[in-house]
């Protein structure tokens, strides 16, 4: 029974992204069928495999010269038919994009990669498909704080210690938290919660002095009891002057990623005191700037699409 179990859950997920199980064709024999203005196959030359013709950069193949790339040719023929990304990607049961842009912000594939025609029409523009895709680094997404290594891919990159990007965010598809209960087993397991690998203590054994990766300092946030407010607010850092560490308050209206980071007088990001996702309520954090040189900083909150700033003293 347990083999039998094993093999059920193999071909559920082999269905899922099967070209005749998708409800797309009646059957493999049709697609090749579709070939027959190309000469069609010997039905005795098995396995009859489409990268054999259409180059793929995923599968390694150099196809055959003068024909467009599998990327290109299926991207752009289903793309008059269809945008609807799980019909060959894995799927409504597997939900391959289960991470964070899902569960946190509900973007759908085609918030980053376009739709399925422009996918396609990307790679006849000369896009190489798999090799070349959305960045986290693009100035309207996350910035340069936040970029891929030059010439490398999100599940290519190595940051802080070395590390790769995933080993502390997740997958690409699946960034944590993941709404796939599975994919946060590890990082629940390594620091106690759900999300990024972002509690220094896992790694380092103590609480570094400086900024770790991305510019992000240690701070201990901590929720404030009492009424939820109507509206997002950021207040006065106390003490301030301050020398080397203070507390910001602030408040929270609807649920979301909030950031707070402080810059100098020059308008460069110094470092990032929070970014983590918060349900509404009032909060405060606090941090050591033992790093910093004496001058004037702004901080700022940013909470979906409202952004609030103000002013503070580091004094040695």
């Amino acid at each position: 029974m347990r083999c039998w179990l094993v093999l059920n859950r193999l071909f559920r997920f082999q269905n899922e992204i099967n070209c005749v199980s998708s409800g797309c064709h009646s059957s493999e024999q049709q697609i090749l069928n579709e070939h027959e203005r190309e000469g069609g196959f010997n039905p005795n030359d098995t396995p009859i495999l489409c990268a054999d013709c259409h180059s793929s950069n995923a599968l390694g193949t150099e196809g055959k010269p003068g024909l467009p790339s599998l990327s290109e040719v299926i991207h752009k023929e289903h793309g008059e038919k269809t945008n609807n990304c799980y019909k060959c990607h894995p799927g409504p049961n597997t939900q391959c994009l289960r991470g964070v842009m899902k569960t946190e912000h509900n973007f759908a594939c085609q918030d980053c990669h376009g739709s399925v025609k422009e996918v396609g029409q990307s790679v006849k523009n000369g896009r190489e498909p798999w090799l070349e895709e959305p960045s986290c680094g693009a100035t309207d997404c996350h910035g340069s704080n936040y970029a891929e290594e030059p010439g490398k891919l999100f599940r290519e990159s190595r940051g802080h210690g070395g590390l790769y990007c995933s080993a502390c965010h997740g997958e690409p598809h699946a960034i944590l938290p993941s709404g796939n209960d599975r994919d946060n087993v590890q990082n629940i397991a390594l620091q106690g919660k759900v999300g990024t690998l972002d509690k220094c203590e896992t790694c380092h054994g103590v609480v570094p002095s400086g900024p770790g990766p991305h510019g992000i300092v240690h701070s201990i946030v901590d929720p404030v009891l009492g009424a939820i407010p109507s509206r997002t607010a950021l207040q006065q850092n106390y003490p301030n002057p301050f020398n080397p560490s203070t507390t910001i308050p602030f408040q929270i209206s609807q649920p979301g990623r909030a950031r707070i980071e402080v810059f100098n007088t020059n308008g460069k990001k110094v470092f990032t005191v929070l970014n983590a996702y918060l349900q509404p309520g009032s909060y405060k954090v606090k941090f050591n700037a033992d790093f910093m040189p004496s001058g004037v900083y702004f901080y700022r909150l940013v909470s979906g699409n409202i952004t609030l700033t103000k002013k503070m003293f580091l004094v040695r």
